[in-house]
């Protein structure tokens, strides 16, 4: 395997973190549980008030584990962290990873296999699941709830132009935390460095990757995340000012100030890069790439009733009526027609298969009756249509027969040992 001697030595994972140290504490002692023996680069902007104690932590696991610690100031965007951690990577693949993700070490191995073997891979991630704390803590664990986390898709196809079609907006979905070749990474978030990493500045980030190559998923137990809930919550909007916006939302995202700007240099840097590849015309590339972006944010505009009821009086309830029933209308064709992407009617094809499946074996109403953890209908439901199974519910993956059973095991017991280890407090968003 080039000149490596071990699979870990290919790669480096990066961890950006900010204000919560001791969410990182329960990071990097899973990392010494799961026997990591990967580079980690820590990427820390945390306040005055939380600077030292993240070192200290980071100082803490030092002796188990191979880290590099830097720290930049308070207000550096996310995408600077990134570009300067990316910097500091010299092996050819880099995980980046979120400060509250438990990766499991098996499927990073089986993906750096996949990169090695094939170089039109630029990077791959697979199915991540989410785990969160209901109630209060008691005996067993019906306070715990998990599911698979989001759906997301492989995109493969031939032409980088067409790549980047297949990308959603927003960029929720696993793609960003992926296991990257390095030189692409690098440059990507070069391009991006000193702007403020919003969601459209992501969507160009993804996309100069993509013109390198197709990013894969595989259906493998990525990692497992910790997911908000009104019993543990530390994840506040203040952190990322500029990526989620005042509301949280697509539509405030691109009424920033800079953001027209920003999309039009950004379309000619990733044209510049995809034709420099393809030998074809940069200025005729970026065009494209510009209609893409815009086709895309209208479309999501839309399927979410953000922009057409904006164009309406508002006085006019009569046609604000009639326009929800048409957008719904034109949501369920979108949905035909885009049949090969997240939410399109392949996805529903293979839900069916699914449900029909756990039917049938039984284990969908075994669940709904004798789960160890909090479960519902609905919630199975959806399970199975992000996955097609019921196979990355905590039930299954903590059965000896699971193939990730001893890793779950381990992410399982240090998550639920401590669930919430920090709350953020309002006094220290000021220090």
């Amino acid at each position: 395997m080039s000149n490596f001697t071990s699979k870990q030595e290919l790669l480096t994972i990066i961890i950006p973190t900010k204000d919560r140290p001791y969410l990182l504490n329960r990071s990097l002692y899973y990392y010494t549980k799961a026997d990591f023996m990967t580079r980690i680069i820590v990427a820390d902007s945390s306040n005055k008030a939380l600077l030292n104690e993240t070192k200290k932590i980071c100082n803490k696991y030092s002796d188990r584990l191979t880290i590099d610690y830097f720290n930049v100031d308070v207000d550096t965007e996310i995408s600077e962290k990134q570009h300067i951690a990316a910097e500091m990577v010299t092996t050819p693949y880099l995980l980046l990873i979120g400060d509250d993700d438990f990766p499991l070490k098996s499927t990073i191995e089986d993906i750096l296999i996949e990169l090695e073997k094939d170089k039109s891979i630029v990077a791959a991630f697979g199915q991540r699941v989410a785990i969160t704390q209901i109630d209060n803590k008691t005996s067993g664990f019906k306070w715990v709830k998990s599911c698979p986390n989001y759906s997301g898709i492989s995109i493969t196809n031939s032409n980088a132009l067409d790549r980047m079609r297949k990308q959603p907006i927003p960029m929720w979905q696993q793609y960003p935390n992926s296991v990257f070749r390095t030189k692409p990474y690098q440059k990507a978030f070069k391009m991006v460095g000193k702007l403020e990493h919003t969601q459209y500045a992501e969507f160009f980030t993804q996309s100069f990757i993509l013109s390198y190559g197709k990013w894969v998923k595989y259906n493998k137990l990525f990692s497992v995340c910790h997911q908000e809930s009104k019993f543990c919550r530390f994840k506040d909007r203040y952190l990322f000012p500029y990526y989620i916006g005042k509301n949280g939302s697509v539509l405030s995202g691109i009424s920033q100030n800079k953001w027209s700007k920003t999309v039009s240099l950004l379309c000619d840097l990733v044209g510049k890069e995809i034709a420099a590849i393809s030998q074809q015309d940069s200025k005729d590339i970026s065009f494209q790439i510009r209609k893409i972006y815009y086709s895309k944010l209208v479309y999501y505009l839309e399927c979410n009733n953000s922009l057409s009821n904006n164009l309406i009086d508002s006085d006019s309830t009569t046609l604000k009526i009639i326009n929800n029933a048409l957008r719904k209308i034109g949501k369920f064709y979108w949905t035909i027609v885009l049949y090969d992407r997240s939410g399109g009617i392949y996805e529903f094809i293979i839900f069916l298969f699914g449900f029909f499946r756990e039917i049938i074996n039984g284990r969908f109403f075994k669940m709904v009756f004798n789960s160890t953890t909090s479960v519902s209908i609905t919630g199975l439901m959806t399970s199975i249509k992000r996955v097609g199974s019921l196979d990355y519910e905590s039930d299954v993956l903590l059965h000896a027969s699971s193939k990730y059973h001893k890793e779950y095991k381990i992410i399982f017991d240090v998550w639920t040992k401590d669930p919430c280890p920090q709350q953020l407090e309002e006094n220290l968003h000021n220090n």
